[in-house]
């Protein structure tokens, strides 16, 4: 932008000159462009509108530190307010490439400032308004951009579309067929394939081999040079690329790339961006020009398609080969059989009476105004970390294992200064046995709690430790605070979590009056440890009691408190044990990968970890040399004695905002090293190799993501999407049991559709908030049906249940409110399967955190009294007036600090009894089968649209759900009146009677009651 003369300063948001005027004809300032860098939920609503908010006091933060000034842009923006003076408007918006985000620029066209105001920020600093309204005719611009991303989340249907996947999978990215012009419903049939298939009759001479050292002195070629010619037909089989229309001014150009395999060299063609293409706009590249020996008075004969500029001679053009910025990489596939697509169009074609014309375009305006972009200036407060010993963030207290006086030894990573050690980086890099390092003596005193250490802490703040209440009992025996099981590990979780969200859900209403954000996951675990809410504190090698291979954990305090890992920060623990020259000696009990610097060398069981220490090893940032102390220390001795580690693999997936834990059972470590890190320092490494006769864990997450992206596709698929379109999320259907093609048919749907026999008498109203419902904001109808609060946190996890939870309905004007959660549909990646001995089934690809909603059970809403004859042949029937088997779910108001008299029900209440049947149109949720040990449950959910109240049934997470695993939920039972000898019969599922029955009466405790 500085470049072209669109916006000059390359830091600054606002630009501007100065002219004469004002008063006495002095100089002053008017505004000439902006860069809004942020994207609000007020852009979605009417993007011809923006709300700036002036420079200075770091109100671009939400941090501002002092009021703002009206000097500089600010002043600029007033002046031209005054004299009407227009403002060019540059959107900055956030695009998530491949492995990053990146931000882009677009420019939006002239806008013009109708208002300016002051109001107090966050932190109640004085902060310039302006508001900005577009000027009509011009062509869309942003407004294109958020056209596009509505069509990407589902929110408004994309016109014209015919297919939402041309490629059924195949693409890991999905390719849309969209037809606006006429009633085609899409080109030819061929088959879809990403490869380039080569024939028995087109082999490649020349041999080839693997890397090897060329000479790079000469001057690289931009023309093609291929071994032999090279023609690819997509008439059969292909891929995108033969959808791509020439154009005299393309903007992509093609690539020959090669690669061996096996001794046999195979080409491809592949295409690249010229320049940078917005979205919208078609993709073309030049066809070439070939002059055969039946040319027609020596003009060439063009090819099958036509270029834009409508002429059948056109030499186009090729001249933009050398430019930057290659963003889009196609390959043309087919077969290399015959002459039809990529060099097809070079045969003579005399006649051009059978050409169709391609050259229509879509009645969209393409962004043409993409600018490259330069780093932002802008300088946010840097990151501050509590450091293990304080001091802490107002709040919070000295947590485990920091909050007593001894402490454990796998937390200390302070460290002095180290010295650096001058290195020639011209020498190889050796591998160095990792036992020829020793750290140096130490020349402490060791209280033998403490493994010795070069490194002396001197701790000067005074730390409080965190003091149980005399009323609150943790419920934990001693014994088994120290070996736990399967049922109180579980427990133990769900008690964090269940605190957390509590603590989230404060914060979540602190944040918004100061604008401070702080970590309910720290608190929770804090609070958790002082008071007992734990289990295994009995540091042990090798497996913990109650942990299975798989769990899957979203905060390190979880780990920490059912005694997976110990340490909330370090990735590596252990413990000391006897033996060694000085009678004591650590060995390794746990490692955390966090992924961003170990290698699994292509196999899941296989990981080489980088020990710790050096300064920022973890973000290739190393400092100084790592040493041979602590869990590096610990990893070797574990070699040396054979001892097993367990390893939790930290994962981040796309859908989810923070990383996710998976504990992948025991390592052993094969072989240790020392080699040289990027920047030239000693970095110590360790071959880990996965131990035999586990069950899967990272294997079958990696299996997932080759699954979603189609490579392979996943085995036994009968559907890659069972909705149609409908879920915004494709469920697929799979079956790997037998050979059934699918359940009996019925319509998917996503909503209760209310029949006229069933009504809601009572009326309802929702909320007149302009923006954002606020918690504790009474006057709003939503937030006090709920008591106050959200019933939600700010990532859509609820928090409690309750008899009821008042969501905001589709009509209440806060678009950007986050009291609309189950009204989003589907936020996982779900797949109906065949079980065995169950019939068909519900689960997830993705980890499922606790409190995330699922979906609804959807399906026609019926009058119960009006259908007692009929349920007994509908095996897809929710009635809400069966005995559900209580459990506690919420947060513990002791744990909490809170009066235990305002402890809130957790029973479902309802006006009118509910039943839904899903036997005929229906969601996901007809496949959810029961379990007496379920780990869904559901929710009563209520919302207004236009004065009539609807209630929903909406499933959530009761606990943390790992990929593939079947979703279930308690069915309830009932007392008719032909109960036999005083036993309940259990509810309906979709099973034969004689599975039901036979599964009821393993269900059934001996006094009818759901155990």
């Amino acid at each position: 932008m500085c470049l072209v003369g669109l916006h000059s300063p390359s830091m600054a948001g606002i630009d501007y000159l100065v002219i004469k005027g004002g008063d006495a004809e002095e100089e002053e300032p008017i505004a000439t462009s902006i860069v809004s860098s942020a994207y609000t939920e007020n852009d979605r609503v009417n993007p011809d509108v923006l709300v700036y908010t002036g420079q200075g006091g770091h109100a671009d933060k939400d941090k501002e530190a002092s009021d703002q000034k009206l000097e500089r842009g600010n002043l600029a923006l007033e002046k031209s307010l005054h004299r009407n003076n227009a403002v060019r408007v540059i959107r900055g918006l956030n695009l998530k490439e491949a492995t990053h985000r990146v931000k882009i620029y677009v420019y939006d066209g002239i806008y013009e400032i109708k208002e300016a105001w002051i109001e107090k920020g966050k932190s109640g600093h004085d902060t310039f308004k302006y508001k900005l309204v577009r000027a009509p005719n011009q062509p869309p611009g942003f407004a294109t951009w958020t056209e596009i991303q509505s069509w990407k989340t589902g929110k408004s249907p994309r016109r014209g579309l015919i297919l939402p996947d041309l490629t059924s999978g195949v693409e890991s990215v999905a390719v849309s067929l969209v037809n606006e012009v006429d009633s085609e419903n899409g080109p030819s049939y061929f088959t879809y394939s990403t490869t380039v298939k080569y024939s028995m009759s087109f082999q490649l001479t020349q041999p080839s081999s693997g890397c090897a050292d060329e000479d790079a002195s000469e001057e690289v070629s931009e023309e093609p040079i291929l071994p032999l010619p090279l023609i690819i037909s997509a008439k059969n089989i292909g891929n995108v690329a033969r959808f791509m229309n020439h154009s005299c001014s393309p903007n992509v150009f093609w690539q020959p790339v090669s690669y061996e395999n096996n001794g046999q060299l195979y080409l491809h063609v592949a295409f690249f961006a010229i320049s940078h293409i917005p979205p919208m706009t078609e993709l073309t590249y030049d066809y070439g020009v070939s002059r055969p020996t039946g040319a027609q008075n020596g003009n060439p004969v063009y090819g099958k398609k036509r270029c834009f500029c409508g002429t059948q001679y056109c030499r186009g053009s090729f001249a933009f080969c050398y430019l930057l910025n290659l963003y889009i990489h196609y390959l043309i596939t087919g077969s290399g059989s015959d002459c039809f697509w990529f060099t097809g169009k070079l045969t003579m074609e005399g006649n051009f009476g059978s050409y169709t014309d391609k050259t229509r375009v879509l009645d969209i305006k393409p962004l043409r105004t993409l600018r490259p972009v330069f780093p932002s200036g802008n300088q946010a407060p840097p990151f501050v970390c509590a450091p293990p010993f304080g001091p802490f963030p107002p709040g919070f207290s000295p947590f485990y294992p920091f909050s007593s006086s001894q402490h454990t030894p796998d937390l200390n990573q302070a460290q002095n200064p180290p010295q650096h050690q001058p290195h020639n980086s011209s020498e190889p890099s050796l591998v160095t046995p990792l036992r020829t390092f020793r750290s140096p003596p130490d020349t402490t005193t060791s209280n033998g709690d403490v493994e010795p250490s070069t490194v002396k802490r001197k701790i000067t703040k005074k730390r409080t430790p965190l003091v149980c209440p005399e009323n609150f009992s943790s419920g934990i025996s001693v014994a088994d605070r120290e070996n736990g099981n399967r049922k109180l590990v579980t427990s133990v979780i769900m008690r964090f979590d269940a605190l957390r969200r509590r603590f989230s859900q404060l914060e979540d209403a602190k944040e918004a009056v100061s604008g401070s954000i702080k970590r309910g996951d720290l608190k929770a675990g804090s609070t958790c440890m002082s008071r007992g809410v734990r289990t295994n504190t009995k540091k042990r090698p090798g497996v913990v009691p109650g942990v299975e291979i798989g769990d899957v954990f979203f905060f390190r305090f979880e780990m920490c408190l059912v005694g997976l890992h110990s340490p909330s920060m370090a990735g590596i623990d252990y413990l000391l044990v006897k033996g060694g020259e000085t009678g004591e000696e650590p060995i390794a009990t746990s490692i955390v990968s966090s992924g961003y610097y170990d290698n699994d060398e292509g196999n899941p069981d296989v990981l080489v970890y980088t020990g710790q220490g050096g300064g920022n090893a973890d973000k290739e940032k190393q400092t100084s040399d790592q040493k041979l102390e602590r869990g590096n220390l610990a990893l070797e001795k574990s070699l040396l004695r054979n001892s097993p580690v367990r390893v939790i693999r930290g994962l981040k997936e796309a859908s989810q905002s923070a990383k996710i834990y998976v504990y992948d059972g025991l390592y052993e470590i094969k072989e240790s090293w020392v080699e040289k890190g990027k920047l030239g320092h000693n970095t110590f490494k360790y071959k880990l190799v996965r131990a035999p006769g586990q069950p899967p864990a990272f294997a079958s997450w990696i299996a997932i993501q080759k699954w979603k992206a189609g490579l392979p596709s996943r085995e036994g698929l009968i559907l890659p999407d069972l909705t149609s379109g409908v879920e915004s999320i494709g469920v697929s259907l799979v079956n790997d049991v037998d050979a059934e093609n699918g359940p009996p048919y019925f319509t998917y749907s996503t909503t209760v559709n209310y029949s006229e026999s069933f009504k809601l008498s009572q009326p309802s109203s929702g909320c007149h908030c302009s923006n954002a419902c606020k918690p504790g904001n009474l006057d709003c109808h939503c937030i006090r049906k709920n008591g106050g609060d959200f019933p939600y946190c700010g990532n859509g996890v609820l928090v409690s249940r309750k008899s009821m939870v008042h969501e905001c309905s589709p009509s209440c004007p806060c678009s950007a409110c986050k009291n609309k959660v189950t009204q989003m549909g589907v936020k996982v990646k779900l797949e109906v399967f065949k079980t065995v001995n169950r019939g068909w089934g519900l689960r997830s690809w993705d980890p499922i955190r606790a409190g995330s909603f699922i979906c609804i059970y959807a399906g026609e809403a019926k009058d119960k009294s009006k259908m007692q004859q009929t349920m007994g042949d509908d095996d897809y029937t929710f009635d809400t007036t069966r005995v559900y088997t209580p459990f506690k779910w919420n947060y513990e108001l002791g744990l909490a600090d809170e009066d235990g008299s305002e402890e809130m029900s957790e029973e479902p209440e309802l006006p009118l009894p509910l039943v839904i049947s899903a036997k005929n149109a229906g969601n996901v949720a007809r496949f959810m089968n029961h379990s007496c040990s379920p780990n869904v449950f559901w929710q009563p959910v209520s919302y207004e649209h236009n004065g009539q109240l609807y209630l929903h049934v909406a499933f959530f997470a009761m606990s943390h759900i790992p990929p593939m695993t079947e979703l279930t939920y308690d069915y309830g039972v009932t007392r008719p009146s032909g109960t036999q000898n005083g036993n309940t019969l259990y509810g309906i599922r979709p099973l034969s009677i004689s599975q039901i029955v036979e599964d009821v009466l393993s269900c059934l405790s001996p006094v009818g009651y759901v155990m």
